[in-house]
C-alpha cells in the first residue's frame, strides 16, 4: 500500500488489500493463543473479556493516533506542495492556462473559467497532500508491523503446571 497513487486502479488496490488480509490470521492466532497460555481453565472468562477489551481499546487508540497523524501529514504536505502554487510561477501559470482553456472550450466564460480552474488546482493539491500522508502512514504502520512480528517467537513459555493431586480435586 505505499505505492498507492492517484492514478492506481480498484482492482490493484483490492489484490494489495487481499495479500494484507492473508497475513493477518499469522498475527492474530498467534496472539489469541499467546492470551490463554498457562492460564488456569476456570479464568478463561476473564481473560477473554481482558482481550476484548484490550482490543478494543488498542483499536480505538490507534484510529485515533493514525487519523492524528495523517491530519498532521498531509498538512505538512499541503504546505510544501502550496510552495510551488506561486502566481507567476511558471508551472503554475502554464496549468492554470491550459484547464482555463480546456473550460472555454465547454462554453463557459473567462472569469468563471479562471476561477473553476484555481479552483481545480487547489483541489488536486489537496488529493496529491492527502495521498502523501497515506504514502507516509502506510510506511509507518509497515515498519511498526515489521517490529512486532518477531514477538510471539520471542515470548517465554510459561513453566508447566502441576497436576493437584487426586485428594486435593474434591473426589
Amino acid at each position: 500500500m505505499t505505492r498507492l497513487d492517484l492514478n492506481v486502479s480498484f482492482g490493484h488496490i483490492v489484490l494489495w488489500r487481499v495479500f494484507q488480509v492473508l497475513g493477518l490470521s499469522f498475527i492474530f492466532i498467534p496472539i489469541s493463543t499467546l492470551n490463554y497460555v498457562g492460564v488456569p481453565k476456570g479464568k478463561n472468562n476473564q481473560i477473554s473479556s481482558f482481550s476484548n477489551f484490550a482490543r478494543n481499546f488498542g483499536g480505538s487508540m490507534g484510529t485515533a493516533l493514525l487519523t492524528t497523524f495523517l491530519t498532521r501529514t498531509q498538512q505538512t504536505h499541503q504546505a510544501s506542495l502550496a510552495a510551488n502554487f506561486i502566481p507567476g510561477s511558471f508551472a503554475y501559470e502554464n496549468y492554470l492556462a491550459r484547464t482555463k482553456g480546456a473550460l472555454m472550450a465547454t462554453g463557459q466564460g473567462a472569469a468563471q473559467a479562471t476561477a473553476a480552474a484555481t479552483g481545480y488546482a487547489y483541489r488536486q493539491l489537496l488529493r496529491q497532500s492527502s495521498m502523501l500522508s497515506y504514502q507516509n502512514a502506510f510506511w509507518v504502520l509497515s515498519i511498526v508491523a515489521a517490529l512486532l512480528v518477531p514477538w510471539p517467537f520471542i515470548m517465554r513459555r510459561p513453566p508447566p503446571r502441576k497436576k493437584p493431586a487426586a485428594e486435593a480435586m474434591g473426589h
